[in-house]
């Protein structure tokens, strides 16, 4: 039976980073431009649960939170 001999010297190459050049690249700004502001209100159904629960938490007086933040 013949043994096969492997090299032990096995070279690792390490990776060399390479210098990237990056060009920034800048949104197109026009002080022009307008911003559309909707209220949210809008898309919620009249007869929705979420008016429900949001007539409940508007009728909380601000103190009972501001006792528990202090």
């Amino acid at each position: 039976m013949e043994q096969t001999l492997l090299p032990l010297s096995i070279k690792e190459e390490t990776a060399v980073p390479q210098k990237r050049n990056f060009t920034p690249t800048f949104i197109p700004y026009d002080n022009q431009q307008t911003t559309l502001i909707f209220d949210i209100q809008d898309l919620i159904p009249v007869h929705h649960v979420a008016r429900v629960i949001n007539q409940m938490i508007e009728s909380i007086e601000d103190s009972v939170f501001s006792k528990t933040i202090k």
